[in-house]
Order: structure tokens, then C-alpha cells, then sequence
């Protein structure tokens, strides 16, 4: 059905989950709750064929609210799954959303508030950055857009986009393979976009047991690396990008690695191989991996 600009909701909330039935009913409770969740706000979520019982919390959730949508694909499509639940949202913004985030008190309402006031920037809801100066600010180019958000672009929370603008998400089906899809959402966007940074502390993330499975190493240094590589980032950027990545991020889970108590459900394989390849000319990296 096909709704009027007046129908359409101001905000789709698009929920891309895997069997996580309990984290999905947590956000979905969460969201239904909150003294601003009204006809101006739609969730959509897109059950990659879980196994688990997500398809009854979702019919459930679809039941009790006409603003709550459920769609369970045939088979796992992986991260292909965060692009068809905005295709499946008819809100006018829509905002990728984990099920294992929950917003805090006031941030749906600030939300509203913004969106009912901007229309010609793209507007982002990015969680403080502990090593950014977090001021809101509006940036028109790449080199603007990484320092201020970083490797926080690989964060599937902090992507929005106006449905409007959609078209500018269409994206190599590489990147999808390489479980990064969003970092090349943010590189194209900008590259058309002025896009509005807003910080603040607008969630609360928790962390499931089953949480990873994947690569980390792999995925949020060789892949990242990689499609920054290809969308002509300096190497000077680039370099900072890493160096953020080790202190801030990838620091943690190598410690972990090393005094046997692994953080996740995460693949650690070729760890070292991989943290060779791009920090072995890096002294800051032997300061780290010898704490």
C-alpha cells in the first residue's frame, strides 16, 4: 500500500535481527514503552530466517502495534538483511537499529525533535566517541566525516539515511561480503550530502554470549582498511583510522586473546598475521600487545 507524505511516519526504526528472540523482544518492550512511541514512529524488522522463536516475538510485537512491521526472509542473507528492512520502511527517515540496543530515557523524543525540524541535511544519531571531540557538528566531504566519527562508521546504529535518499546506499555486493555494506552507505552519502553529526548518549548496548561469530580482525582491520583503500582515502587518514582502530578498539580483544579469556563469540584466527601486515613498522603496537 502505497501511504501519502502525510501518512508515512517520520521515523522507521529497522530492526535487522538473527536469532536473538529474547534481545529482540528487550528492544521491541523498550521501544514500545517510551511516551513518544506514536503514530510518527514505525519499526520494521527483518528476520534473517532465524531458528530460534524470533518469528513469534515478531508476529506478536506486529499484532499489538498497527506502527510495528515483521518480515522474515526465506533464507540467512547476512548483512544483505540491513538494506531490505529499509526497503521494507515507509517511514521518511530511517534508522538502522540492533536488537541488542536499548534507547535511553528522552533520546526518542530528541530524535522526533530533530527530524521535525531538519529535511536538507542528513541527519546522524551517533554515540559519544570517548576519543572525538563530540560536538555537533555538519560535514560535506570524507576527510570531515572521519574525524568525526571514525571506525564509528562501521557502527550499524549510527547509519540513517532520509528514504528520499535511499538511492545512494546502492552499494558493490562486495562490501556486503565483506560484512561492511555501511562504510560504503557513509562514503557515498558524503560524497552527494551535507550530513548533520548529532552526539549524544541516545542508547544503551548490551552484549549477548552468541554475539560475533565472524573474523573481527579481518572484518574491522583488513575489510575497513580495504574499502577506505578504494575509495582514494589518503594513507595519511588512513594511518589515523588504524592507529584509532588499535588503541580504542581491536587493543581490547587482543588483550583478551593473550590472557586466554577471549571477549565474544569471535573468530581469532590469523590474529597475529593480520596485525602484522599493518602494524609491524607501528612502535605504538609492541607498547600495546606487551601491557
Amino acid at each position: 500500500m502505497n501511504l501519502s507524505e502525510r501518512e508515512r511516519p517520520l521515523l522507521s526504526i529497522c530492526i535487522p535481527t538473527y536469532n536473538r528472540a529474547e534481545y529482540l523482544r528487550g528492544a521491541l518492550e523498550n521501544i514500545t514503552s517510551d511516551p513518544e512511541f506514536d503514530n510518527r514512529v514505525e519499526v520494521v524488522i527483518s528476520d534473517n530466517a532465524s531458528p530460534d522463536n524470533t518469528q513469534e516475538v515478531g508476529v506478536a510485537y506486529a499484532n499489538r502495534f498497527p506502527n510495528i512491521k515483521y518480515f522474515r526472509n526465506e533464507t540467512n542473507v547476512r548483512d544483505e538483511n540491513f538494506k531490505l528492512a529499509f526497503q521494507r520502511a515507509s517511514g521518511k527517515y530511517l534508522k538502522l537499529f540492533n536488537d541488542t540496543l536499548r534507547l535511553n530515557p528522552g533520546s526518542l523524543k530528541k530524535i522526533l525533535e530533530i527530524l521535525t525540524v531538519e529535511s536538507r541535511q542528513i541527519p546522524l544519531f551517533v554515540q559519544k566517541i570517548n576519543f572525538i571531540d563530540n560536538n555537533n557538528c555538519t560535514v560535506t566531504n570524507v576527510h570531515e566525516l572521519l574525524q568525526s566519527m571514525s571506525f564509528y562508521i562501521t557502527w550499524i546504529v549510527n547509519f540513517g539515511i532520509w528514504k528520499n535518499n535511499i538511492n545512494y546506499i546502492y552499494t558493490d555486493s562486495k562490501y556486503t561480503r565483506m560484512r561492511l555494506p555501511q562504510v560504503s552507505w557513509y562514503l557515498n552519502l558524503i560524497q552527494y550530502n551535507t550530513i548533520m553529526i548529532h552526539y549524544d548518549d541516545w542508547f544503551t548496548p548490551l552484549y549477548p554470549d552468541n554475539k560475533g561469530g565472524y573474523n573481527i580482525f579481518e572484518i574491522f582491520l583488513n575489510n575497513y582498511v580495504a574499502i577506505l583503500l578504494d575509495y582514494n582515502i589518503s594513507n595519511k587518514i588512513i594511518s589515523q583510522e588504524k592507529k584509532y582502530l588499535l588503541k580504542h578498539f581491536l587493543s581490547q580483544y587482543i588483550i583478551s586473546k593473550i590472557i586466554k579469556k577471549p571477549i565474544g563469540n569471535f573468530n581469532y584466527n590469523g590474529m597475529w598475521r593480520i596485525l602484522f601486515k599493518h602494524y609491524k613498522s607501528c612502535p605504538y603496537f609492541y607498547t600495546i600487545i606487551t601491557f
